[in-house]
């Protein structure tokens, strides 16, 4: 397994009363540390049922500087019960070190909902768009209410607006009594815009982010490059966006408070002087808020702080507003020599790694310009790899049993799972029936294939001349007749035979 070449992999699993695996969890190494740099926010998806037991698959994933998603664990349940997602969130934070995020998006579950609330009670718990978009789509048929109700989910309103907003919609399509539409009201504090991003982006946006000269065209330029020499290129990308929406905006008056330095801008937008925004800014620390809460949301400005920059005659981003985990070489430990060596705990482990890792690095770029070099290189690998497994430690095992019941470590497979929303009992008892052997075909009783493609299938003649061959129903204990023509030419046999027997039947001469 991997925990046997990984050290700091993290596996669990518990067995039902019969041998079989009931609930696995692992962790490894690059998904803690993508965790430590950027698990502020966690989405848990609990929704693929897609193998070959209907076991929920649940997915902790999170979202890294190039806005890219990364893997921070996965766990294979049994069911959905309060209990089975309760081992799996206690596995999540014991595999984390007890490191709980601030935001953690999900799909609407309501059992994962109280389980979040019993365990990780101080962050706060958001739904998922995708998921209330796709409900929507499920429960809604109106089309002109489900355009609407998007709006209400992914477009930028206060929360005056919001609230203004949906009275509207409920009082025009008279939605009153609309129970769906009443129960999405009432979660309408966990509302969150989220979007995918692909994997393999990461290394393309870290080669644009350090070799890409790029054009400055906004009218917003000296911020513009300052944004570049910041942030990632797909960070970049959002943030200038965002300054070219801004042109359309304007600060209409500016408001100082009593006592305080702090100032408050309004903000409206051209052709649009019904609807405003409110930034504060804070001189003291230099922090700015908008009414829009797109910062809290994604961790870069919106439009209406660009405004106010313009406004104010600013001409770099501010410093007081920029989040590590977005910068070019934010989220990952800065490396230590001095931590490194005292500590001697997982972050000290992890600081070595590090620090070793970027001399190796630079030793192989080195080595790697001409093949004699590349030999010799080889060579010296080699023997310092030999020579490294004597400062080994204690390898500790890293997929635990939960609970050491004393049974041996070996496990049976699956049965498959009963989830929400599968059809009928039938499919899952039978299947259940040769759980540790795989299904068995009903016509010669070999697993590993189903009757519908055994190879000993043959077409077989009744006595009355017809064909039979053995069909979908046959699964359950029935033939499929079939009055085709036999393949082997005997069709007019097949048919004169039938005639014949009809005709003894009623006492009638045949003229063949």
């Amino acid at each position: 397994m991997k925990g046997h070449e990984e050290e700091s992999f993290f596996g669990r699993y518990t067995p039902d009363g019969e041998g079989r695996l009931a609930n696995l969890f692992w962790r490894d190494n690059e998904s803690l540390l993508d965790y430590n740099a950027f698990g502020d926010v966690v989405i848990i998806d609990s929704t693929y049922k897609t193998n070959t037991y209907c076991c929920p698959f649940i997915l902790f994933v999170g979202l890294n500087n190039h806005r890219v998603s990364v893997l921070f664990a996965c766990a294979i349940v049994a069911n959905e019960k309060e209990e089975t997602f309760t081992w799996v969130i206690q596995k999540f934070l014991e595999s984390m070190n007890n490191k709980h995020p601030k935001t953690v998006v999900i799909d609407g579950d309501e059992v994962m909902c109280t389980v979040l609330n019993k365990l990780m009670p101080t962050t706060r718990h958001m739904l998922c768009a995708w998921h209330i978009g796709r409900n929507i789509g499920q429960n809604v048929k109106d089309v002109e209410v489900q355009k609407e109700l998007g709006k209400m989910i992914y477009a930028s309103y206060t929360i005056d607006e919001w609230e203004a907003a949906w009275d509207n919609m409920v009082d025009k399509f008279g939605l009153e009594n609309n129970t769906w539409i009443t129960a999405l009201y009432e979660k309408r504090e966990r509302f969150y815009s989220g979007v995918g991003y692909l994997r393999n982006r990461v290394l393309l946006d870290i080669y644009k982010s350090k070799n890409h000269k790029r054009k400055y065209d906004s009218h917003l330029k000296r911020v513009e490059e300052d944004v570049f020499n910041i942030f990632t290129d797909d960070i970049f990308v959002v943030i200038k966006g965002q300054i070219l929406l801004e042109a359309s905006f304007s600060v209409t008056s500016r408001i100082q408070f009593g006592g305080s330095e702090d100032l408050m801008f309004y903000l409206s937008q051209y052709e649009r002087p019904n609807r405003s925004w409110t930034v504060l800014y804070k001189p003291v620390d230099g922090v700015y808020s908008c009414s829009c809460l797109q910062y809290e949301l994604d961790g870069i400005l919106c439009l209406h702080i660009f405004s106010v920059l313009k406004y104010q005659n600013v001409s770099v981003y501010p410093k007081s507003m920029i989040l590590d985990r977005s910068t070019k070489g934010g989220g990952r430990l800065k490396v230590d020599h001095t931590a490194a060596k005292s500590g001697d705990d997982m972050s000290g482990r992890l600081l070595r790694y590090f620090a070793l890792m970027a001399e190796a690095k630079k030793a192989c770029h080195n080595l790697s310009y001409s093949a004699e070099v590349f030999d010799t290189g080889m060579v010296q690998l080699c023997g310092l790899v030999e020579s490294s497994v004597n400062y080994w430690g204690s390898k500790k095992p890293r997929a635990d049993q939960e609970p050491d019941n004393g049974m041996c470590n070996v496990l049976k497979d699956p049965v498959i799972a009963r989830t929400k929303g599968m059809y009928g009992n039938k499919v899952v008892v039978a299947a259940n029936r040769n759980v540790g052997e795989g299904n068995k075909c009903q016509k010669c009783g070999i697993p590993g294939h189903n009757i519908r493609i055994c190879p000993l299938l043959v077409v077989e003649t009744d006595l009355v001349g017809k064909s039979v061959k053995f069909g979908r129903s046959a699964q359950f204990g029935r033939f499929e007749k079939s009055t085709k023509a036999d393949k082997f030419g005997n069709a007019e046999k097949s048919k004169k035979s039938a005639k014949a027997g009809n005709a003894a039947k009623s006492g009638i001469a045949v003229k063949s």
